[in-house]
């Protein structure tokens, strides 16, 4: 990943929907419609991606050797079960863009209550004639 690791654009994007639960971030629906429908791209993208990964599950090949076998168990543990898999990175990636997604949605959301608010505020003001 460019620029940090997952956990610091993870805690990006947390702080970017905290800010948006308390109303200080908005977003014109028609730019967070546009990245939603990316986001859904993305999903849809990273879940084939991490369909995939099921056929690095278990990797074979290395011959009989010690070595061998060592090179078998450490591929295995990157395919699919370690903690630091390819599918657990994958599915970091996933939880990232839905928490993106949410971002995006509450932005729309703040958006339309300021827009209704201002709204209410130009109806409440009495221009003269």
């Amino acid at each position: 990943m460019l620029g940090g690791t997952m956990t610091e654009s993870s805690s990006h994007w947390q702080g970017l929907l905290n800010s948006a639960n308390a109303g200080e971030l908005v977003l014109d629906p028609a730019v967070g419609n546009g990245l939603a429908q990316d986001c859904d791209r993305n999903l849809a993208n990273l879940e084939s991606i991490l369909e995939m990964t099921q056929d690095v599950g278990y990797v074979t090949g290395f011959g009989g050797f010690p070595s061998g076998e060592v090179l078998q168990a450490k591929f295995t543990l990157k395919g699919s079960t370690g903690e630091d898999s390819i599918q657990n990175r994958i599915k970091e990636h996933i939880n990232e863009v839905m928490l993106m997604k949410q971002v995006f949605a509450k932005a729309i959301e703040n958006y339309h209550s300021v827009d209704q608010s201002n709204a209410a505020n130009l109806a409440g003001i009495d221009f003269p004639s």
